[in-house]
């Protein structure tokens, strides 16, 4: 099992890592829990609702995010969300396919560092709790990540999220979350093929049915290449 307390949490938000400019990331799960009256009790119940799930970060000002910023705020659907709780394989990991900015500011002060404080939004779809499964890294030729043992089998498929940093327009990025029943790969099957990447990118894609012990991310492009890259899953 991954962690979750350290120092080496990250912040991917749309194929840009600006972890070196948060100090503190807060994903928050919350379900409306919607009063009832019911016949023979003294107070209201509760029932469960949607869920409002969000983000908060706390961070350091740098103009040179200020596109992205903006493009946030102006955005017409939400941006993919990645926040690991380390950086190894198996750490543990929040994911959002979509959270929309709902404010933010700058603390402006004379003697100490300027900074930026955002409120965000989960869209559609809650946090899913994955794993990391491959850590952020830059891929020159094809090749396959150690993989992740999760124990036994399961049946309710899988949830994926590929966020892709840097890519060139003809590397024609291809990378997989491949399955198997043993540790060593032996006839590993296709679990999930992401889209071709030609530049950065972020893509959730889900699987169906039965996924085995064994999972593991592998890639190929068009060589030369250079490619940067991290992948979180999560089983159904």
């Amino acid at each position: 099992m991954g962690v979750y307390h350290g120092k080496n949490a990250r912040f991917y938000i749309n194929g840009y890592d600006i972890s070196s400019l948060i100090a503190s990331v807060i994903p928050v799960q919350e379900r409306e829990m919607i009063p009832y009256a019911y016949q023979g009790v003294s107070g209201y119940k509760q029932m469960p609702g949607l869920a409002k799930d969000a983000l908060s970060i706390d961070g350091l000002f740098d103009d040179n995010y200020q596109a992205q910023l903006n493009a946030l705020w102006e955005a017409t659907s939400g941006y993919q969300v990645i926040v690991p709780f380390g950086t190894t394989l198996g750490n543990r990991a929040m994911a959002c396919n979509a959270v929309r900015l709902g404010k933010y500011g700058w603390k402006v002060v004379v003697t100490d560092i300027n900074r930026l404080a955002a409120e965000l939004v989960a869209e559609d779809l809650p946090w899913d709790e994955c794993k990391l499964i491959f850590p952020k890294a830059t891929k020159t030729s094809d090749g396959s990540h150690a993989g992740i043992d999760d124990g036994a089998p399961t049946t309710a498929g899988i949830i994926a999220y590929l966020q892709v940093f840097a890519c060139g327009a003809g590397d024609a990025l291809v990378v997989k979350i491949q399955m198997d029943d043993n540790s060593g790969f032996a006839t590993p099957t296709d679990l999930i093929t992401f889209t071709t990447a030609n530049g950065i990118t972020t893509e959730r894609k889900t699987a169906s049915g039965t996924v085995e012990r064994y999972v593991r991310v592998a890639w190929a492009g068009t060589l030369p290449y250079s490619a940067t890259f991290a992948v979180a899953y999560k089983r159904g």
